[in-house]
């Protein structure tokens, strides 16, 4: 074949194509040739051997001159063949059965004997191992001067025997990336008496409701713990992520803590525990969460005036280094969280004054009166301990002494870690509890009599009864319960106990605020009873917690109860939890977090419903935040399967058709369902040419248009509230407020009224025909009883309580129960359904 070339042109093209082969080093020892094609020229090379070896089976060679020509010819030992061949031939080089595919050369530049200039693409190799042939391509692409045009060359070289290029040496795989240890800090044991002394605390740390410390502070104790060692820094994202590669996606979120040296946050209790667990396997020796006596020994920093300063700098914390001492919501811009950015203390531990709080091994608890010895803390509790305070908080709370706790799901913009090494006996991490879920309600023959209808009124009228159920007992000034402001309570009956249970929340620091906690009480049956003293219901230490709200399944006697906390001190942020309890409020489950993502629209407003859809309807307040702002301060209705209550996935609070969020038209909503399986919903705010908006729903709650009602509208400081009397066949009661004197009816002239009333509704709340002051004194003159934290008001025939948030329930004696933020009202029906009598003296 090489002979049929003009001794001129082979010449030529020959010294082209050694230039090529010189530089195609990977083709060396392969008994293959590299055909080059000009204009009308063809040449052979061997870029290894003197000669063709004798397997040389075929050759295919084509030369399309003009980049328009669609058809061409060429030779194959006689045989023509078009280029469509040629060129399906070259194709096949990237085959699937075609491997170690080398490319020899990305090409060069060359001058042709006729002044053209190229670019030549020296060669592609593939070996195919079943055919044992090497394929060789070569392309040549030319402009023509001065008249430019594309040329190109296909050759096809089919090569039996051909031998297989060694492959290059096989790279080893990179070795695992070690464990970025965390630096270790040996802190050598010692004596120091925790908690705080009562001394007072300057109102310039920003916290004047507690001028002598937290009560959980005290008391005042002497602990010893024995040598450890403590992580010199809060552990990192690159550190954190060598256990979880997934926690990268959650780098820079809310603008936190996104680069490799910030330390990490959005990580549980259990996340921290399950990277001490991680890094003891990996470095052989016992890692575990640091105890709260060894967190605050080494975060006093070897400073004897720690135990009478309030910081391990003394009695501030220097301004330069702060971080947005302030309480702060949802952020809308993060703070920097790297590690090491300030002084260290005296043991050489940096970041214990803010930056993050930081997971201790406890359960959150009270202190012991007596002095200790490596105290572990209690072995069961409701919430972890952390600790050192953190950005976008008050300097009050990043004190030494001061305590804070959580749930161990919680995860959150304001918690990290660090890690301690055990060089003594370890205090046992009492495991987190597995997920729970409620078991689904079983209905039994009697359960489904009793919700057939009930309860069985009286036609006697019992008239209203009023008792006291926020009594806070003599430690309220310093100590939940508070005695300073007591607000959204709910209330809820337990048929199987024949008792009332209430619950709401109390502070002394304003809401929201840190001290802001959930209390309860009870009223046992008997006319004589009165409500408990108020107790702790759920304290999560330093966290503002909220919206409580009751439902009572009387299916299976079981008592749930709903309410939000906060990461830190404010509405803004709060995740929605659930408990229950079968002995009416005694004892309750661990809580279980079924809203995670920190939220606006987690405001638990009281009226729970259950709907005959076997739907479970919280409707919950979000005050117009991002996302939410197109919808002002209107509450939207989250919805669960009942049977799913306690799976976070269950829950919707969009429509699931349109992706609408569901707001009601109102604030602080109340919600009932009718009998045709629509709803009604009332509330605060929205008002209608004055009066209060009722919508309504036709999809089960997910979408709501309001109307104008007979209703005055409400300011702040009211709740209003609607619910059915019982089952579906008994009436709608509206409480409301009157601020402007209203007329009702009597059984001689009209009444005008202000303050507490409520109405009834017998046609599913298209008329409230019937309206009455709550009251207990039907004189003029009346007598002064206290309402809402403690404000004085007159109750007469035509004024009831002023203010206040209300909650109601029916027991199944028939008796109707209201409750404000103070005051319980016991009356029926059939005083409620009578028109009021003239004033007496």
């Amino acid at each position: 074949l090489a002979h049929q070339v003009a001794p001129t042109q082979r010449s030529q093209l020959k010294r082209r194509s050694v230039n090529c082969a010189q530089r195609s080093e990977a083709m060396r020892g392969v008994w293959c040739a590299l055909l080059l094609v000009g204009a009308a020229t063809l040449s052979l090379v061997l870029p290894a051997a003197s000669s063709l070896p004798a397997s040389l089976v075929q050759w295919a060679v084509v030369d399309d001159q003009d980049s328009t020509t669609t058809k061409g010819n060429y030779s194959l030992w006689g045989t023509t063949r078009s280029l469509h061949d040629c060129t399906s031939h070259c194709a096949s080089f990237n085959a699937a059965s075609m491997d170690n595919v080398v490319k020899v050369d990305n090409g060069s530049s060359t001058t042709g004997v006729d002044g053209r200039t190229g670019s030549n693409k020296c060669a592609i190799v593939s070996w195919n191992k079943e055919s044992h042939h090497c394929y060789l391509r070569y392309d040549s692409i030319w402009s023509l001067v001065p008249n430019p045009r594309v040329e190109s060359a296909c050759i096809v070289g089919v090569v039996s025997g051909c031998q297989q290029p060694s492959p290059p040496p096989p790279v080893p795989p990179p070795p695992p990336p070690q464990p970025i240890i965390p630096h270790m800090v040996n802190i050598p044991g010692g004596s120091f008496l925790m908690g705080y002394s009562t001394l007072p605390i300057p109102s310039t740390l920003g916290q004047p409701a507690f001028p002598r410390g937290d009560a959980d502070e005290q008391p005042y104790h002497a602990v010893t713990v024995s040598d450890f060692a403590l992580s010199a820094t809060e552990i990192t994202n690159a550190q954190y992520e060598q256990f979880d590669p997934s926690h990268k996606s959650l780098r820079g979120k809310l603008g936190f803590s996104s680069g490799d040296n910030d330390a990490v946050v959005f990580v549980s209790w259990n996340d921290a525990v399950g990277y001490t667990q991680w890094l003891s396997q990996k470095i052989g020796k016992p890692c575990r969460l640091p105890t709260e006596a060894e967190w605050e020994y080494a975060a006093r920093g070897n400073n004897t005036k720690t135990n009478a300063s309030y910081f391990w700098t003394g009695d501030t914390v220097p301004d330069n280094m702060q971080n947005n001492q302030k309480p702060t919501g949802i952020p809308t811009s993060g703070q920097p969280l790297g590690v090491a950015r300030f002084p260290p203390n005296g043991f050489g531990l940096y970041d214990t004054l803010g930056n993050v709080e930081e997971w201790c091994l406890d359960f959150y608890g009270p202190y012991l009166n007596k002095s200790t010895t490596n105290p572990c803390g209690p072995t069961q509790g409701v919430s972890r301990v952390t600790r050192g305070g953190s950005h976008s908080t008050l300097l009050y709370y990043l004190r030494t002494a001061n305590r804070a706790s959580a749930l161990a799901e919680e995860r959150s913009w304001i918690i990290g870690f660090r890690v301690a090494l055990d060089l003594h006996s370890s205090c046992p991490q009492h495991g987190h509890r597995a997920p729970v879920t409620p078991a689904v309600p079983h209905v039994t023959e009697e359960s489904e009599s009793k919700s057939a209808s009930w309860p069985v009124w009286s036609s006697t009228p019992v008239s209203p009864v009023v008792r006291r159920y926020v009594n806070i007992p003599p430690s309220g000034s310093y100590k939940l319960p508070f005695d300073v402001h007591n607000h959204e309570p709910s209330i809820a009956y337990c048929p199987h106990t024949k008792e009332l249970y209430a619950s709401w929340y109390s502070t002394n620091c304003g809401e929201p605020g840190r001290c802001v906690g959930l209390v309860s009480a009870w009223l046992e049956p008997g006319a004589d009873s009165q409500w408990t003293t108020a107790a702790a219901q759920l304290d999560i230490a330093d966290r503002c917690q909220c919206c409580t709200a009751l439902y009572m399944d009387t299916t299976n006697n079981t008592l749930y109860h709903f309410s939000a906390v906060s990461a830190a001190a404010t509405y803004e942020d709060i995740v929605g939890i659930l408990q229950w309890s079968t002995d009416c409020g005694r004892t309750w489950t661990q809580p279980v977090t079924v809203w995670n993502d920190h939220g606006i629209e987690h405001q638990i407003v009281v009226t729970i419903i259950k709907s005959t859809k076997g739907e479970l309807l919280i409707p919950c307040d979000h005050w117009g935040n991002p996302p939410y702002d197109m919808l002002g301060d209107q509450s939207v209705v989250q919805h669960a399967p009942f049977d799913r209550i306690a799976d976070p996935a269950a829950w919707e609070v969009r429509n699931p058709k349109t992706g609408n969020v569901t707001n009601t038209g109102s604030h602080h909503t109340s919600l009932v369902e009718l009998r045709n399986e629509s709803f009604v919903a009332v509330g605060r705010g929205h008002d209608i040419d004055g009066t209060m908006a009722f919508s309504y729903s036709l999809d089960n709650g997910h979408t709501w248009t309001p109307h104008k009602s007979s209703f005055p509208g409400i300011h702040g400081g009211q709740r209003e509230v609607m619910i059915r009397l019982g089952s579906i066949d008994q009436p709608i009661m509206h409480c409301t407020f009157a601020n402007n004197p209203m007329s009702v009816p009597s059984t001689s002239a009209p009444i005008h009224v202000i303050g507490l009333y409520c109405a009834l509704s017998f046609d599913e709340g298209e008329t409230f025909a019937v309206r009455r002051t709550i009251t207990d004194d039907f004189s003029i003159k009346g007598h002064s009883q206290q309402g809402f934290d403690g404000k004085n008001f007159t109750m007469s025939y035509n004024q009831g309580e002023p203010d206040g948030y209300m909650a109601a329930t029916v027991s199944s004696d028939g008796m109707i129960h209201l409750i404000t933020s103070r005051n319980h009202y016991a009356f029926n029906l059939a005083w409620l359904n009578t028109t009021a009598s003239p004033p007496h003296e």
